[in-house]
C-alpha cells in the first residue's frame, strides 16, 4: 500500500510537470516545421499569440520598430506580426498575432521588455519570448500604455536603407550594421517627401483648373 502510494504521488507530481510545460510552451508552438500560414490559423482560431520561426513574405511597410539589449523588433500591421531579429541582423522568429479587418500592430521596448499591442488593443509584456503580462485595452490605457505612448516612442535604434544604427547620448553611433534585406525592402517612404507630392498634385490641379477659367474668359471676350 505503501508502495502504491509513492507510486501515485510520482504519477501526479510527472503529470503536473507536464501539464505545465504543455501550458507553458502552448504559445511557442513555431518549429522548423510550422509555416507561418498555419500558425496564423492557429492564432486565430484560439485568438492568441504564437512564435513562428520561419519568417513569411513581408508586402507592406514595417509599421513600429524598436530594440531591447539582445534583440530588434519590427511590427507589420497588415500582416499581424512582430519580427525579432538579434544585434547582428540575423531573424530569430516572428510573433504572429490574431488578425483582425482594421488596426494596427504596435510595438516598443523598455527596460528590456518589450510591449506589443494587437489590432485588437490587447497588450502583450515579454521579456525574450515569455509573456509576462497582458491587458486588455481599458486596463492598458489605466496603466498609460495606450496609442500615444506607442506613437511618441523614441527607438533606441535608427534605420534606413543601407544602417542599423545604435546611438550614445550625445548621439555619436556606437554601434551599426548592414540593415536586413526584407527591412530594406520595407522601410516606411519619409512623411515629407509624400506631403510635397501631395501638395504638388494639389497646385497642379489648382493650375489646370486656373488656365482653363481664364481661357475661358479669354473665349467670352473674343
Amino acid at each position: 500500500m505503501k508502495h502504491l502510494r509513492v507510486v501515485l504521488s510520482f504519477i501526479v507530481v510527472l503529470s503536473f510537470i507536464l501539464f505545465s510545460a504543455v501550458c507553458a510552451s502552448a504559445n511557442a508552438l513555431g518549429d522548423a516545421v510550422n509555416s507561418e500560414e498555419e500558425l496564423r490559423q492557429f492564432a486565430n482560431e484560439n485568438d492568441t499569440w504564437v512564435l513562428c520561426y520561419q519568417q513569411g513574405n513581408r508586402t507592406t511597410d514595417f509599421y513600429q520598430y524598436d530594440a531591447t539589449s539582445e534583440c530588434m523588433y519590427f511590427s507589420y500591421s497588415k500582416h499581424s506580426c512582430v519580427d525579432v531579429y538579434d544585434l547582428d541582423g540575423v531573424f530569430l522568429y516572428s510573433f504572429i498575432l490574431p488578425d483582425r479587418q482594421n488596426g494596427g500592430v504596435s510595438v516598443r521596448c523598455k527596460n528590456d521588455r518589450t510591449y506589443i499591442s494587437t489590432k485588437d488593443n490587447v497588450l502583450y509584456i515579454f521579456e525574450g519570448i515569455e509573456e509576462v503580462d497582458c491587458m486588455d485595452y481599458e486596463e492598458a490605457t489605466v496603466n498609460g500604455y495606450d496609442f500615444f505612448w506607442f506613437y511618441n516612442n523614441n527607438p533606441s535604434i535608427s534605420v534606413d536603407e543601407k544602417w542599423i544604427r545604435w546611438h550614445g547620448d550625445g548621439e555619436e553611433i556606437i554601434r551599426e550594421i548592414d540593415t536586413p534585406k526584407v527591412i530594406q525592402q520595407t522601410i516606411p517612404a519619409d512623411e515629407m517627401p509624400v506631403f510635397i507630392m501631395l501638395l504638388l498634385f494639389v497646385l497642379i490641379i489648382f493650375m489646370i483648373a486656373f488656365v482653363r477659367k481664364m481661357s475661358k474668359r479669354a473665349v467670352n471676350k473674343a
